[in-house]
Order: C-alpha cells, then sequence, then structure tokens
C-alpha cells in the first residue's frame, strides 16, 4: 500500500476535532477504502503522531482503532500543515527535486517555509 500524506492531512484535522475526553473508532473519509485509512492510521500511531490503541486480525493488519487525541508531534505538524497553500507547495517542491513524500520531508519543508514568513 502506498503512503499518502493527504489522507495522513486529513486523519490528523479529523483526530483534531474529538471532543476532548472522548475518542473515535469510526474514520470514514469518502474515496478511500476502510484498510488504507486503518493503515495510515497504525502509521501515525506507531510514529507518535496521534494517541489511541488499535487492533490487529490475525493477519497482522489493523482491524479496529479507538483514537483520543492528537499528540503534540501531531499538533506541530498539522500546525504546519493546516494551510492549503503552504501544503501544496511543500508537496510540490519535495516532487519537484524526486524526493518522496515522507512525513519528515514534508515537515522540514514545511518548517522552512514558515520561518521564511517569519523573517520575511
Amino acid at each position: 500500500m502506498k503512503f499518502d500524506p493527504d489522507l495522513v492531512r486529513e486523519i490528523l484535522i479529523r483526530v483534531e476535532s474529538i471532543p476532548a475526553g472522548t475518542g473515535s473508532g469510526n474514520f470514514v473519509i469518502e474515496g478511500k477504502e476502510t484498510p488504507e485509512i486503518y493503515r495510515h492510521l497504525q502509521i501515525l500511531l506507531n510514529e507518535d503522531f496521534i494517541d489511541g490503541k488499535f487492533y490487529l486480525g490475525p493477519d497482522g493488519f489493523p482491524t479496529q482503532f479507538f483514537i483520543t487525541d492528537l499528540t503534540y508531534k501531531g499538533h506541530q505538524f498539522l500546525e504546519n500543515a493546516r494551510n492549503d497553500s503552504s501544503w501544496n507547495k511543500a508537496k510540490h517542491t519535495l516532487q519537484e527535486k524526486g524526493v518522496g513524500l515522507t512525513m519528515n520531508f514534508i515537515q522540514d519543508v514545511l518548517v522552512k517555509f514558515a520561518t521564511s514568513s517569519i523573517s520575511g
């Protein structure tokens, strides 16, 4: 399954909207299949972008989730990725340079854009 940074961003936006003190096990995203969503949720949990639990089926793939919140790392990433223009510019910059669209590279480019806009 191919990593989809746009799906990651959409998941983080949705997790941010979960009311404090609750959680969600329901992640339906139009145009995306459940296994793809669950795999990306698993990546976000493993990489400490979101808090929660996932349960694996006999095949080793996640079959159920309960997500409670973004971690500090998830909040930081989302704050830099929230603006559509910056997000698209970061992806375009990496693609133009032939660099993979990984969370680390996207975050680095987003931080550079934010830093340059501040120092102006």
